[in-house]
């Protein structure tokens, strides 16, 4: 699925064309996206973002989240529940310096659960109850 955007909304860098197609995924018009981005996500509350590089953004697009096989709290998928975490979070959740935004909307993905470290952190813990788009 490739969506052809003319211009990179104000204040954004790498990565539009990618979250933008996560979001038209989830159900989302580009209109709508393009607004989630021009926000900074202020108009969507308790959603959660998935950090990660350029190269497993597009996997997570094309194919869907893989549940990691260990972590912190156990499998699962881990995400941050702020769209702009400080320098000290993403050292604490090893974030690329080239990162990618992968948002999830909450209502259309498995619950996640907030842990208590590191901060703003939650997991979707496997198996996942259903099969929402991104959780293949």
């Amino acid at each position: 699925m490739a969506l052809e955007l003319e211009t990179n909304p104000p204040g954004r860098g790498q990565g539009n064309e990618t979250e933008l197609q996560t979001l038209v995924s989830q159900g989302h018009s580009l209109d709508q996206g393009l607004e989630y981005l021009q926000s900074s996500y202020r108009v969507c509350p308790n959603w959660r973002f998935h950090f990660t590089d350029a190269v497993a953004a597009e996997q997570i697009l094309a194919s869907g989240f893989r549940a990691s096989r260990a972590g912190f709290w156990g499998p699962g998928v881990y995400a941050g529940t702020t769209p702009t975490p400080s320098i000290f979070l993403k050292l604490a959740w090893g974030v690329p310096l080239k990162r990618r935004r992968v948002p999830i909307d909450p209502s259309k993905a498995p619950e996640f659960r907030r842990v208590p470290w590191p901060p703003c952190t939650a997991v979707c813990p496997t198996p996942w109850p259903v099969s929402p788009p991104l959780f293949k």
